[in-house]
């Protein structure tokens, strides 16, 4: 669903300096930095502005060829590889990074905890010991509990971004509406998320090797309460 946000995505999810200084104190550049579900590269892309080394991937075609244009003319560019979660040991079997990054509530598009374990064991391979993997995701715990029918509308610039639940057994159905403002022109999209606890990320993230460093529930460092917090900032280091 996500290759109708190509010309949109920039405009609603801008990269914010508050989650560049988070990162910059978690790993320091000029860190090998790989972004998982990279979207249209804004991250990597201001982070190679920051000094570190960046490969972005993303499932999506259109996200990552936009990715590629937005980096053209940028001195040492980010690579950008089309492929996803599970695709990190067909991409990288002689690769090793200082910084994972896995943002913007990715995980929860995985079909299961096995796959999320899974994903995890993967990422805990490509670190380096001593790196960090720095994964961003909604709080299930409140979602939930409360069960919002719909999380707050987006609107900004010339794009208007809805978003709606439906909650099954194990599962989130998510729909999305995103509105073109001067045209009316409606695109709609949905998606199955799994809706991953902090206590549960937590565990996974133990066991596959990532001990918990950190959970935090913004990019200034806010303290993470399980049940009022919206975001969980998890951080897993790779001991030595």
């Amino acid at each position: 669903m996500y290759d109708a946000f190509v010309q949109a995505y920039d405009e609603l999810f801008p990269v914010h300096r508050a989650t560049l200084d988070f990162l910059a104190g978690i790993v320091a550049p000029p860190a090998a930095t790989l972004d998982i579900g990279c979207a249209s590269g804004g991250h990597a892309i201001a982070l190679v502005k920051r000094g570190y080394a960046c490969t972005g991937i993303d499932p999506s075609r259109p996200l990552i060829d936009a990715a590629r244009s937005r980096a053209e003319g940028i001195p040492i560019p980010p690579e950008f590889l089309e492929g996803g979660s599970g695709d990190l040991a067909a991409l990288f079997t002689d690769r090793r990074f200082r910084l994972m990054l896995c943002l913007g509530n990715t995980l929860p598009h995985l079909e299961s905890l096995a796959d999320v374990d899974s994903f995890l064991v993967d990422c805990a391979r490509f670190l380096e010991p001593g790196g960090a993997i720095v994964i961003q995701l909604l709080n299930y715990s409140v979602l939930l509990r409360d069960k919002p029918a719909s999380l707050p509308m987006i609107e900004v610039g010339r794009w208007r971004f809805e978003r709606h639940y439906d909650y099954l057994a194990g599962a989130i159905a998510f729909s999305t509406i995103l509105t073109e403002l001067r045209t009316g022109a409606a695109s709609f999209g949905s998606t199955r998320l799994l809706p991953v606890r902090p206590a549960v990320l937590e565990a996974v993230m133990e066991k596959a090797g990532l001990r918990v460093e950190t959970i935090v529930s913004s990019w200034k460092g806010e303290t993470f309460m399980d049940e009022s917090s919206a975001l969980v900032i998890a951080v897993g280091r790779k001991d030595d």
